[in-house]
C-alpha cells in the first residue's frame, strides 16, 4: 500500500526515502526478486501477474522464508541495521528541533517516546494487519497513543459500530438505556468513591463518555436487569485509554463515542467464562477451578514457601489449599480488569491482555499468571496473618499499592518465555526474521544529535516588532555617538596634559631649558568647584557617556526593560545549552563535581549551542 505523504510526519518520509535509496535496500530487493523468479520458474509460470491473489501471497511468503538462509539473513540484518541507524539519526534530530522551538515542559525522553509513538501509530493506521507487531510490548506498558490504537485494532467490530451509528442517525433515544439517569449517577459515584479511578474525575468528557458507553450497552441487553458492577468498571480503563485525552469541559464527539462503544462491546465478548459475572454462583464455575489449579501449580514451582503457609491456614480450618485460594482469589480474578489494582498497574494488565486477544489459549494462561504474581508480590504481608479471613482482607487492602514494575520484575524472571511462546504460537505467517527481535546496536545520536536548520517560515514582523527594531537602531546610533564623544574627549585630555592654568586662563608653558638639571614640575591649581580641571573633565565625560549610551527619563526605562529581556533570553540560552549537553538542567554543585577536562569539554559544547541560538535569533528578529 502506498503511503500518502500528506498524512505522515515529514521525518518518517525522510527515513523511508533514505532507506529506499540505500545499498542495503537494493541488495534485499534483488534477493527477493531472485527468489520470486526462481519460484516462478519452478512452477512453470512466465509472469507474476498470471497468478491469482492467493497464489501471489503464497509465492511472496516462500520468498520471505528464503530470508532464513544464511545469505538472506545477512542481507535482511544489514537493512535492519541501516534502518535503525536512520531512525536513530532522524528521530533525535526531530527531537532536537522540538526542544528549540517548543516548550521545555517535556523531557528529551518524553519527546523521543512521543515522536516514535507518532510514527508507529501512523504506520499501523496505514497497515492495520501489522498489529501483531504490538506483541513486542509483552511485559511493557504501551504508550497512550499506541494503546488506544491497539484497542481499536484488537477489539474491532465494524458491525457493532455500524449498528450504533444507524441508531444514532435514526433517533438518539435508541442509544439510551431506560436507566440512563441511574447509570450516570453510578458513574459519578465510582469516579468520586473508587480510589483507583479518582484521577479520572473532574472531566466532563470522561463522565459523559462513561455514561454514553454503558447506557448504550445496557440498551442492547436482551434480559431486563441492571448492570453488574464489573460491567461498570470495564468501561473505565477503555475511556481512560482514549487518545487524545478528553477535554475537561467538553463532551465527546460522535466518532469518539462510536470507537469507545465498539471497543467495549467487543472486549466483553473476549472475557473468559470464569470472569463473566452472572446471577449464578461464581464459585461453582468449572473454568474458575482450572484457573485456581494453575495458580497453585505456579506457587508450587516458584514460591513453595507461600504455598506451604496457605496449606497451614487451610489445615487450621479443616480445609484444603484449593478452597482457601479459591475463596480469597475469586474477588481478585473477577476484578482483575476493573478495580482490584491501581490505575497504572490496571492499564498494564489491560495491555498484556490486549496484545494476545487474537491468540487462542493466551488469556487462560495470562490470568492465572497475573493472579499468582500478585500473591508472590504480597507474600511477606500475607504470611504475617493468622487466619483465612485476615489473608483475604490483606489481599484486598494491599493489592492497590502494587507497582507496575513489581509485576514486570516477576513476570520477566519466571513467565516471560512461556507467555512469549504462547503469543507467537499462532502468529500470522510472515518473514522468518522478525524486525522487532534483532540484535541491533543501541541508538547513538541521543548524545550526538545535530540540530537541523530551521525549515519553518519566518514570522512577518508586526507593528510592535517595527517599534522594537527602531528602538534597537536608536540605541546602536547612541552607542556610536557615545564612542565618538569619548574619542573627542580623549584627544582634549591629551592636549590638557601639555597645558598649565594661570588665573583661570590657559597658556602654553615655556619650554624647560635642556641644561637645567632640576626642572620645576608644572602645577595645576584647583578650580572654583574644588576639583582639578582633569577631574571636572572626567566627571563630564562620565555623565555625557551615560546620557548618550543609556538615555534619560523614558528612554532610560525602555532601555532598562530591553536589558532585562536580554538577560532573560541569555539565561534561557544557558538552560537550553545545559539540556542539550547534559540532558537535564544542572543541579546544585553538579558542575563543581566535574573534572577539569569535563568542564572544558562541556563548556565548549554549551558555548556552541548558545552561539547557534544567538545567530538564529539574530536572523529572525534582528537582535541577539
Amino acid at each position: 500500500m502506498a503511503i500518502n505523504k500528506n498524512s505522515i510526519p515529514s521525518w518518517l518520509i525522510d527515513v523511508r526515502e533514505d532507506t529506499t535509496k540505500s545499498n542495503e535496500w537494493a541488495e534485499l530487493s534483488k534477493h527477493i526478486y531472485d527468489a520470486v523468479d526462481q519460484h516462478l520458474s519452478q512452477s512453470h509460470v512466465n509472469y507474476f501477474s498470471e497468478l491469482t491473489e492467493d497464489e501471489k501471497n503464497l509465492l511472496l511468503e516462500r520468498a520471505a522464508r528464503s530470508l532464513a538462509s544464511s545469505d538472506g539473513g545477512r542481507v535482511y540484518e544489514n537493512l535492519q541495521s541501516k534502518l535503525s541507524y536512520l531512525l536513530d539519526q532522524t528521530v533525535n534530530n526531530q527531537v532536537a528541533r522540538k526542544m528549540l522551538e517548543e516548550s521545555l515542559l517535556d523531557t528529551k525522553t518524553d519527546l523521543v517516546l512521543d515522536t516514535t509513538s507518532e510514527g508507529i501509530v501512523t504506520l499501523l493506521r496505514k497497515h492495520p494487519e501489522q498489529k501483531y507487531k504490538l506483541k513486542v510490548f509483552l511485559n511493557q506498558s504501551i504508550p497512550q497513543p499506541i494503546r488506544f490504537l491497539a484497542m481499536q485494532l484488537y477489539y474491532s467490530n465494524l458491525n457493532e459500530r455500524k449498528i450504533f451509528v444507524q441508531k444514532l442517525e435514526k433517533s438518539p433515544k435508541l442509544c439510551l438505556s431506560p436507566q440512563d439517569a441511574e447509570i450516570q449517577k453510578k458513574c459519578e459515584s465510582i469516579l468520586s468513591d473508587e480510589i483507583a479511578f479518582r484521577e479520572m474525575s473532574d472531566s466532563k468528557g470522561v463522565s459523559n463518555s462513561l455514561k454514553g458507553v454503558l447506557s448504550y450497552y445496557h440498551s442492547t441487553l436482551k434480559e431486563k436487569r441492571s448492570l453488574y458492577d464489573s460491567e461498570y468498571f470495564y468501561a473505565f480503563p477503555i475511556v481512560n485509554s482514549h487518545y487524545p485525552i478528553f477535554p475537561k469541559n467538553e463532551s465527546p464527539n460522535e466518532r469518539s463515542m462510536a470507537m469507545l462503544i465498539e471497543i467495549y462491546m467487543q472486549f466483553i465478548k473476549t472475557l473468559p467464562i470464569a470472569i463473566i459475572s452472572s446471577n449464578n454462583s461464581f464459585n461453582e464455575s468449572a473454568d474458575l477451578d482450572l484457573i485456581i489449579q494453575k495458580v497453585l501449580s505456579i506457587l508450587d514451582q516458584y514460591d513453595d514457601g507461600l504455598l506451604k503457609f496457605i496449606r497451614k491456614l487451610a489445615e487450621k480450618n479443616s480445609s484444603s489449599d484449593m478452597v482457601v485460594v479459591k475463596l480469597c482469589c475469586t474477588p481478585m480474578i473477577k476484578n482483575l480488569f476493573s478495580n482490584f489494582l491501581n490505575l497504572h498497574a490496571l492499564m498494564f494488565v489491560w495491555d498484556q491482555y490486549t496484545i494476545g486477544s487474537d491468540v487462542a489459549g493466551y488469556h487462560e494462561e495470562l490470568i492465572p499468571t497475573i493472579t499468582a504474581i500478585i500473591l508472590m508480590i504480597l507474600r511477606d504481608q500475607l504470611m504475617s496473618v493468622k487466619s483465612v479471613e485476615s489473608f483475604d482482607e490483606c489481599l484486598k487492602n494491599q493489592a492497590y499499592f502494587i507497582q507496575t514494575r513489581q509485576i514486570q520484575t516477576i513476570l520477566n524472571k519466571y513467565f516471560f518465555k512461556n507467555l512469549q511462546t504462547r503469543l507467537n504460537s499462532t502468529s500470522r505467517v510472515g518473514p522468518i526474521i522478525d524486525p522487532t527481535v534483532g540484535r541491533l546496536q543501541p541508538w547513538e545520536h541521543w548524545h550526538q544529535d545535530i540540530i537541523p536548520r530551521r525549515t519553518t517560515k519566518i514570522r512577518i514582523p508586526n507593528e510592535g516588532d517595527e517599534n522594537l527594531k527602531a528602538e534597537i537602531a536608536r540605541r546602536i546610533a547612541a552607542e556610536k555617538a557615545a564612542r565618538d564623544e569619548v574619542e573627542r574627549l580623549r584627544r582634549e585630555l591629551e592636549l590638557l596634559k601639555n597645558r598649565t592654568v594661570i588665573n583661570n586662563k590657559e597658556v602654553e608653558p615655556k619650554p624647560t631649558p635642556i641644561e637645567d638639571p632640576k626642572p620645576k614640575a608644572n602645577v595645576i591649581p584647583r578650580t572654583k568647584s574644588g576639583k582639578t580641571p582633569v577631574l571636572d573633565l572626567l566627571a563630564k565625560l562620565r555623565q555625557s557617556t551615560e546620557a548618550i549610551g543609556h538615555g534619560e527619563g523614558e528612554n532610560l526605562r525602555i532601555l532598562d526593560n530591553l536589558t532585562s529581556e536580554d538577560l532573560k533570553l541569555h539565561k534561557a540560552d544557558l538552560k537550553i545549552a545545559e539540556m542539550e549537553v547534559f540532558g537535564h538542567q544542572l543541579a546544585e554543585n553538579e558542575w563543581d563535581n566535574l573534572s577539569d577536562i569535563e568542564k572544558r569539554d562541556k563548556s565548549q559544547k554549551m558555548l556552541a549551542v548558545v552561539k547557534k541560538r544567538l545567530e538564529k535569533r539574530f536572523k529572525e528578529t534582528g537582535k541577539f
